[in-house]
């Protein structure tokens, strides 16, 4: 009964006599008036809340002892489980009495599903959504991250949506969105399809547009055609100001209905806010055929006859082809005639729209009607608007002229907007590699396996690739206009204007003697520009060069020095797929697995070079990818690679004190560690080791015990595995002022990409909660997964989803980052995630010892 209200919802969209999105005033929740509560509070010592709340939490357990009924003790658990959190905010975190605290309400938070479950037996709606609610609030505390609740997914993923919908039918959608996202943390799918679409409703209503989209767009990647989602996406994305993400709904939508009349004005909308002028142009002429004469439809037209007409307009002045100069010349004058029919059907229904005066004026400018623009600059100056004099490069216009989007948005100006150049790139390589790899119907397999192999695939792509990026460059370059440029205030320190673009800031040396700078602002509306060069740069087109010519005939030139030692950015391609595709069997059984090749993401570029040097510091990075006996571990090398670059740039340890070990065998793993032992013992007390590991990890079925797996283990035999409790005994045994291990690895038996390792082997393929390893001595350990969890990865970033977070806090913060706000950051990023992107729950551990308990909470990577 209690989902009656979303079924409503539901029926009435789909019958049509309810709007799918509200756009109106929403319903406010009642608050809590408080007042009188909150100056009590303030008045009452937190040691004597404390005590109330404790006295009320020993209550409970008296009762429980006693064995009274649920009907008693459900409703005195509820109440102390209020106090408790009421007084936990106050209280010093990690505190003996916030851990006590956390304690309690650990305790309380299974009376809550108790009694969530007795109301529920008893048919009591409202007590099951509110035991339903504080049982989730109490996990949802900050002071309960990473905190790994042993409630099995099926009764977890219930109780979430019990508590979700009941928030939501109470119009509280922001706690909605609370619950909505702790439902999709437990991996449950029968009720996912309507979470994905209130969840996204709740984040529209709330206003937390971001989360929304990504739930929108998640949602429809797992259950395509879900209009509702659709809608509700859009809707976000126009509220939102989030322009940009907008495509993705808007084309699913229009698949569903392409005729239908706001979906294609939108679309048109997009495309000129993009600076598409054609594609948005072929919309209108469809719109004004569904419905002729309309007068937003014509300005429309008109905008997009008229920019087209500028883009070839300036690309004359800015070519140095006489021939092709002049062949954009005519074009220009077509579209600039066309674009003036429609000018003059606007204003003869608003005569006095200046933005269409001023626009017209420009076309008759540029087809030389000097009659008709002497005309229109009369009328302008009748209106009280400065006359039009002759301009060197016209600009172009928007809609109304304001100068605004059709659709605002947040990645800057849009006029030159292009899609990421991993995006374009790997759609462009990866099709045409599924072509190259599909043996021809006439081709013997020897000439096959000559052409497709390691190294030729390796070439192929390159050659991809340098046709990926001239492709994009001219598609998506060569589309600078005057008024994407905007100067900046003058640094006269540097003798330097600051001219930002859509294309990236672009820096121009102007003396200030003579007053040069002063009249480069004052004409810089009568500037003109040629020769501007592109390249790729931080995945989009950046401006390589460009040279600006002033009204006193002067020039100035900017060159871009990165562009100088340009090469093609690397792109993430998933070739495993390709090849197994279009690869013969009788090919792949003779053959390697081929050479990955990925994008480097955020965290492999602009690596932060640190202040300090650590020189008694020492880091053993271990990082197996590819086993013999096993699957491969995705994207491991990757990972150990970059954690060691991390190590000598950000938190300055010497080269000769950072140890790389990449595919180890047993025999390498048993060396790695000794020598680091040396090296130990070489600094002494004084040392701090850093261990990293990426790879495989198993449990022993029999002893539950953690093992780490070298490349050459056998995954039925134990004696080739190497135990992790050794590791940390040896590292233990150094003696060292700190340990800091960071494992990139579970120890369910499971793969980085979700299979068994087991199943390789004929072994039982299912996952095993491993015993956890304690570690010993003065010690930090930071694990990628909890009990029986995977390891995951992040495919898009080339990492495993824990190294991926585990850089990034890194990076944001230059290392200077205690191990409790690092490991903080780690589990909260890689939880909320790993949900999103693998659809699996992960929940990264921290497990201390000796010195280490307490001093992880201030001790900082880089000292």
């Amino acid at each position: 009964m209690y989902f009656t209200n979303l079924k409503l919802a539901i029926l009435l969209t789909i019958l049509g006599l309810a709007p799918a999105i509200t756009t109106g005033a929403m319903p406010q929740v009642p608050e809590s008036d408080g007042s009188a509560a909150a100056t009590q509070v303030e008045e009452i010592p937190v040691d004597t809340l404390l005590n109330r709340a404790m006295d009320a939490f020993k209550n409970v357990t008296f009762l429980k002892f006693e064995g009274e009924p649920l009907d008693v003790v459900s409703p005195a658990a509820y109440a102390a489980a209020g106090q408790l959190m009421d007084v936990m905010p106050m209280l010093e975190k990690d505190s003996r009495d916030h851990n006590k605290t956390r304690e309690a309400l650990r305790e309380l938070d299974r009376d809550m599903l108790s009694g969530a479950y007795f109301y529920s037996n008893g048919g009591n709606q409202a007590e099951l959504t509110r035991f339903a609610q504080r049982y989730l609030d109490i996990q949802l505390l900050p002071a309960f991250a990473g905190y790994n609740w042993e409630t099995d997914a099926n009764t977890q993923a219930t109780i979430a949506y019990i508590a979700a919908s009941g928030a939501y039918n109470a119009q509280d959608f922001g706690r909605a969105v609370d619950y909505f996202k702790a439902y999709l943390t437990t991996g449950d799918t029968k009720n996912r399809q309507a979470v994905y679409l209130f969840m996204s409703q709740a984040c529209l209503k709330s206003e937390n547009y971001d989360l929304g989209i990504a739930t929108a767009s998640e949602g429809l990647r797992q259950f395509p055609g879900e209009k509702q989602l659709m809608l509700i996406g859009m809707q976000m994305c126009i509220d939102g100001g989030r322009g940009e993400k907008l495509q993705e709904f808007l084309t699913q939508a229009l698949t569903l209905n392409p005729t239908d009349e706001k979906l294609l004005n939108i679309q048109g909308q997009l495309y000129e806010d993009e600076g598409q002028y054609e594609q948005a142009l072929n919309v209108y002429n469809t719109l004004d055929e569904l419905k002729p004469n309309l007068l937003a439809t014509t300005k429309h037209i008109g905008l997009c006859y008229y920019n087209l007409a500028v883009d070839y307009f300036n690309k004359a002045i800015n070519q140095s082809d006489e021939k092709v100069a002049a062949r954009n010349r005519r074009q220009a004058k077509s579209y600039f005639a066309a674009a003036a029919d429609k000018f003059r059907e606007v204003l003869a229904s608003a005569p006095t729209s200046v933005p269409y005066l001023r626009s017209l004026g420009v076309c008759y400018l540029c087809l030389e009607d000097k009659h008709n623009f002497e005309k229109i600059n009369e009328k302008l100056i009748l209106l009280d608007s400065d006359p039009l004099s002759n301009v060197f490069m016209p600009p172009t216009m928007t809609y109304e002229g304001a100068g605004q989007p059709n659709i605002a948005r947040q990645d800057g100006n849009a006029l030159a907007d292009a899609p990421a150049y991993s995006k374009f790139a790997g759609d462009y390589i990866t099709s045409r590699l599924e072509k190259w790899v599909t043996k021809g119907e006439f081709e013997r397999m020897e000439d096959y396996t000559a052409r497709v192999n390691d190294k030729t695939i390796l070439a192929e792509y390159n050659k991809l690739n340098a046709e990926a990026a001239d492709e994009y460059l001219k598609t998506y370059a060569n589309k600078l206009r005057l008024n994407d440029l905007r100067l900046e205030p003058y640094d006269a320190s540097n003798e330097v204007f600051k001219i930002n673009s859509s294309y990236g800031p672009i820096y121009v040396n102007v003396p200030l003697k003579n007053n040069e700078a002063e009249n480069f602002k004052e004409n810089f509306g009568n500037i003109r520009f040629q020769n501007p060069t592109y390249f790729i740069d931080n995945d989009s087109v950046r401006i390589a060069g460009i040279t600006f010519l002033a009204s006193n005939g002067k020039q100035y030139t900017y060159d871009n020095a990165r562009a100088h030692n340009y090469s093609n950015p690397d792109v993430y391609i998933d070739f495993a797929s390709i090849i197994s595709a279009g690869r013969p069997a009788a090919a792949t059984a003779t053959s390697k697995s081929p050479v990955v090749i990925a994008a480097k993401s955020d965290v492999d570029e602009n690596i932060p070079a640190g202040k300090k040097a650590a020189p008694n510091t020492l880091a053993l990075i271990i990082a197996n990818e590819n086993y013999k006996h096993v699957q491969n571990v995705p994207s491991a090398l990757a990972d150990g690679q970059t954690f060691a670059e991390y190590c000598r740039t950000t938190l300055g340890i010497p080269e000769s004190n950072v140890a790389v070990y990449t595919d180890a065998s047993y025999a390498e793993l048993l060396d790695a560690v000794s020598d680091l032992q040396r090296k130990a013992d070489v600094i002494g007390s004084e040392a701090e080791i850093i261990v990293y590991y990426a790879g495989h990890g198993l449990p022993d079925e029999n002893t539950k015990d953690a093992y780490i797996l070298s490349t050459d283990a056998n995954p039925t035999n134990p004696r080739t595995w190497y135990k992790l409790g050794d590791l940390y005994s040896t590292l233990a045994g150094m003696n060292a002022a700190a340990v800091m291990v960071f494992i990139d690895a579970c120890f369910s038996g499971a793969e980085r990409d979700g299979g068994m390792l087991a199943a390789a082997s004929g072994a039982r393929a299912v996952a095993i909660r491993a015993k956890e390893a304690a570690p010993k001595g003065n010690m930090f350990v930071l694990t990628a997964a909890s009990g029986n969890e995977t390891a995951l990865p992040y495919k898009e970033k080339n990492h495993g989803m824990f190294t991926y977070y585990l850089l990034k806090k890194i990076q944001d913060t230059k290392g200077n980052v205690t191990l409790k706000d690092l490991s903080d950051y780690v589990i909260e990023n890689v939880r909320r995630q790993s949900n999103f992107v693998n659809h699996k729950p992960q929940t990264p551990t921290v497990v201390t010892s000796g010195r280490m308990a307490d001093e992880y909470k201030s001790k900082k990577l880089v000292q």
